[in-house]
């Protein structure tokens, strides 16, 4: 959903999205995903404000097993149309202000809030993706889900030190002898 800057009353402009299209394609949603945001004018530039909550399947990085979170989080960006007063970036030795930290410069002044609130949701993402902070993931050796009670992997009580392959090789050189 584009708006354009022109659109946007002094009063501002609330939006509540309760379809996922404002979901990008790499995320798996499951369940509800609602997004509230508010779009209002300071001066010359935009601020879009919000909150989202969406429910997120992802594959464990430890365990591959597949597991749901929520996710919520309130974010601020804030917009300005590119003004031609400000020095043309030719050389890349261009120094930001640090009000333009925080500000995302547009050619166009609309602002697509679906795009927006899709990055936000990417943002919110874990770099690493585990079922638990205590998941002990699957055993190199056999495949066996390290999680699961009723499986036993016995892999680790066989090779506790990687030195036991030596130990193995002691013991058969002796029964030869």
């Amino acid at each position: 959903m584009k708006i354009k800057f022109s659109e946007i009353p002094e009063e501002g402009l609330s939006f509540h999205l309760d379809n996922t299209s404002w979901i990008p394609e790499e995320v798996e949603c499951s369940g509800d995903a609602v997004a509230d945001v508010f779009l209002g004018k300071k001066d010359s530039r935009v601020i879009l404000s919000g909150t989202f909550s969406v429910m997120i399947d992802f594959d464990c990085d430890r365990c591959l097993e597949r597991y749901g979170k929520l996710f919520e989080s309130s974010f601020t960006v804030d917009f300005e149309l590119v003004d031609s007063a400000r020095p043309e970036v030719e050389d890349l030795e261009y120094q930001c202000q640090d009000s333009e930290m925080d500000t995302i410069f547009l050619d166009k002044p609309e602002v697509d809030i679906d795009h927006i609130v899709g990055q936000q949701v990417l943002l919110a993402l874990p770099m690493k993706k585990l079922c638990s902070e205590a998941c002990r993931g699957i055993c190199p050796q056999c495949g066996i889900n390290r999680n699961n009670e009723q499986e036993r992997c016995t892999c680790e009580e066989e090779s506790k030190s990687p030195f036991s392959i030596l130990a193995k090789l002691k013991t058969e050189k002796e029964n030869k002898e």
